[in-house]
């Protein structure tokens, strides 16, 4: 089962989690998503299924331009949401900034993607800061229901659950 944890980002001031409080002008109140999940498929296969144009307009069924190298552009969902890779290592890890089309101009947050794993199973670990506390949790449920949940679905990659007769 897919677990998601969320952290308040690090910041100079000392507050508790469940604190509100306004962030300094010009700066953004942040947050962390961590959300680690598993595939029914290699970690090449997962790979190429998070940087491949046609793959990725596949599942999410909406306009995606995708230029898998450094600097290259990351855009899906039709430009709603934007950004470019910063590193990335063939079937290992995907580094992002990364930003919804309606987030202040300029700010990104870092998206982080990990996989491990053998032939028939890779673990997926995304670690994103930086993300607005007011658009917290459409990003997280976005990356689950719009991402993974569909790569599962349409591209074959959930649970194998098997039947005996």
């Amino acid at each position: 089962a897919a677990a998601a944890a969320a952290q308040p980002a690090a910041s100079a001031s000392s507050r508790s989690a469940g604190e509100a409080s306004e962030a300094p002008k010009g700066t953004v109140d942040a947050r962390t998503i961590v959300i680690d999940d598993t595939f029914s498929c290699s970690p090449a296969s997962l790979f190429e299924a998070l940087v491949q144009e046609d793959r990725v307009q596949a599942y999410t069924q909406s306009p995606a331009k995708i230029n898998p190298k450094v600097n290259g552009e990351y855009s899906v969902f039709g430009g709603n949401v934007q950004g470019y890779f910063t590193e990335l290592i063939p079937n290992e890890k995907i580094a992002l900034k990364w930003r919804f089309k309606s987030w202040t101009e300029g700010h990104f947050s870092d998206v982080v993607i990990t996989l491990t794993g053998d032939e028939s199973s890779t673990k997926l670990k995304l670690q994103q800061t930086g993300v607005p506390t007011e658009d917290f949790e459409r990003a997280q449920v976005g990356w689950r229901t719009q991402q993974f949940e569909r790569m599962k679905m349409i591209l074959g990659f959930g649970s194998h659950i098997g039947f005996s007769l």
